[in-house]
Formats: structure tokens, C-alpha cells, sequence
């Protein structure tokens, strides 16, 4: 990602994509930018001043780039619900509150893999299953809520018929 800022003022961002006629764009510059002596327009996409080109031609590009920004706030989100678990442990996610939840409904259900973990952890399978379902069902809730966001930005953008239209989804 390239950044290019002012006294502090992000003025320019985004990895170069290609408008639908193949054009090379660099980005997107941000509202009150200015460039090569143009006041430019809310978003306007470098190199669109070439003869003065409509940005609307561009609204397909300029929604590509929005779309990177809402999936790059996505990942941010699960980054941060998911803390400090490592892949190898999000994998054995399902696998535990499978387990956990089996357990507590019968306390004779084969639970080998958290029967294993709680015996390496020095705790009880009861207390385990306990704290795996609660972990468990605050995951879920807290993964609801990144993908709510996310696909609520993305039928914003679907729907997105102008820059404005598009400037205003905020990802953030």
C-alpha cells in the first residue's frame, strides 16, 4: 500500500489497480487534495486529468478500490477478535466446541481431543467445556458482528451509483 501524506494529511492511498479500458491507476487521493495544480474532486483517480475525463467513467475502479478497503478493515476486525490464537489453534475450534458441547450434554460422549487438552492443562473436562462454550458462543457473536459490518459496506457499495455514493461507506 502506498501513502503519501502532507504536514500529517493522508493525501494518497491505494495499491495500483486497472480501470476497465486497462488504464494503470494509482490509487485514490482524498477529499481537499490537490495535484499538479488541480483542485481535485472528492476522490478523484490519478491520471484522470488526462483531457479531463469524467471520474463517474471511473465509478468501477474507484469501487474496486473501496472494496479493498473494506476487506483490509474486515481482516482487521478478525485480527483482533481472534487475539493472540494461532491458525493451528483456530483450526481445532470447531473440534473443541463440538466436544464441549457433546460433553454437556452427556457426560459419557466420546470427547477425546478436550478429554487430552484438559488433562495437559491440569483442569477438569467440566471446567474446560465450560470455558470453550463460553469462548465459543462470544466468538461467534463478536464474528457476527465483523460480517454484519462488512456485508452492510459491500450491499452499500453493490448499490453505489455515484463517488459520493461510494466515498461515503466508511469502513472504519
Amino acid at each position: 500500500m502506498k501513502l503519501v501524506t502532507k504536514d500529517g494529511i493522508a493525501l494518497y492511498a491505494g495499491d495500483p489497480i486497472f480501470s476497465p479500458d486497462g488504464m494503470q491507476i494509482n490509487g485514490a487521493f482524498v477529499k481537499g487534495a490537490k495535484a499538479a495544480g488541480f483542485d481535485l474532486y472528492d476522490i478523484v483517480i490519478e491520471g484522470y486529468f488526462q483531457g479531463g475525463g469524467a471520474v463517474d467513467e471511473y465509478i468501477p475502479a474507484i469501487k474496486a478500490a473501496k472494496q479493498r478497503d473494506i476487506t483490509v478493515a474486515f481482516e482487521r476486525d478478525m485480527k483482533n477478535i481472534q487475539g493472540n490464537a494461532t491458525s493451528a489453534e483456530i483450526g481445532t475450534f470447531e473440534t473443541q466446541e463440538k466436544e464441549a458441547r457433546a460433553y454437556q450434554a452427556d457426560k459419557n460422549e466420546e470427547i477425546s481431543f478436550i478429554d487430552e487438552l484438559a488433562s495437559n492443562r491440569g483442569i477438569s473436562v467440566e471446567e474446560l467445556a465450560s470455558k470453550i462454550i463460553k469462548k465459543a458462543d462470544r466468538y461467534k457473536h463478536k464474528l457476527a458482528v465483523a460480517l454484519g459490518k462488512k456485508h452492510k459496506m459491500e450491499d452499500l457499495l453493490d448499490s453505489a451509483q455515484s463517488v459520493d455514493d461510494i466515498e461515503s461507506i466508511s469502513p472504519l
